[in-house]
């Protein structure tokens, strides 16, 4: 209901409801956090602001989405970052569930084009890009997924690709040759001795793949 009537948007975060999803996404059990996400996916779908042929409840619609978004940007993009340290990144997910790392790109790309649509300059100085970049390790997350070919390596190159053209993501990252490595409290066993990575270096490898062809 929620994912089809943005009207309704509000009362997630009236209610509460939307914190104890954000809570969920750290809970011991993977699959709930996989779940979690899945929805907020849903709730987050940019098409939805295409689709209202009413141009009298286009604004209202966009402010609705906006909110939202900015409401799961503050309250839970540094925990779908650190989730991205134990959600699956392959095709191992449930259908029925949802499909871990991947949702959470596509929530972030969402968020995103919710940001150009809507121009959310309105709401905050900062735009959704710049939010993630400074509150969260998601840029370096998707550089060690380019750097070591996963998966979601060309998910990741495709999501720095909506980031990079954000002038106001340079204030927190100024240096691409430093940026601190990904961390998170899920993968302690994992922790890297790399205090930064060479995210130039690592894109210019990339660039040189496809310059050889």
């Amino acid at each position: 209901a929620f994912a089809a009537d943005t009207t309704l948007y509000p009362e997630l975060q009236q209610s509460g409801l939307l914190t104890e999803l954000h809570q969920l996404l750290l809970h011991d059990n993977v699959d709930i956090s996989v779940a979690v996400t899945s929805v907020l996916l849903e709730w987050l779908d940019s098409d939805l602001l295409l689709d209202n042929d009413d141009d009298d409840d286009d604004e209202a619609q966009q402010t609705a989405m906006i909110r939202l978004s900015r409401a799961v940007l503050s309250e839970g993009a540094e925990l779908l970052v650190e989730n991205l340290a134990r959600a699956p990144a392959d095709d191992s997910s449930d259908d029925d569930v949802g499909q871990g790392a991947a949702d959470t790109l596509s929530l972030f790309e969402n968020m995103l084009e919710i940001d150009l649509v809507a121009q959310t300059t309105v709401f905050d100085k900062s735009s959704a890009a710049a939010i993630l970049c400074k509150d969260t390790k998601l840029i370096s997350w998707l550089l060690g997924q380019i750097r070591d070919s996963s998966p979601l390596q060309n998910r990741s190159v495709e999501l720095l690709s909506y980031i990079a053209p954000r002038e106001d993501i340079y204030e927190s990252l100024n240096d691409w040759s430093l940026i601190p490595s990904y961390t998170s409290s899920f993968a302690a066993s994992k922790a890297t001795t790399e205090s930064t990575l060479d995210g130039v270096e690592i894109l210019l490898q990339v660039v040189a793949k496809f310059r050889k062809r």
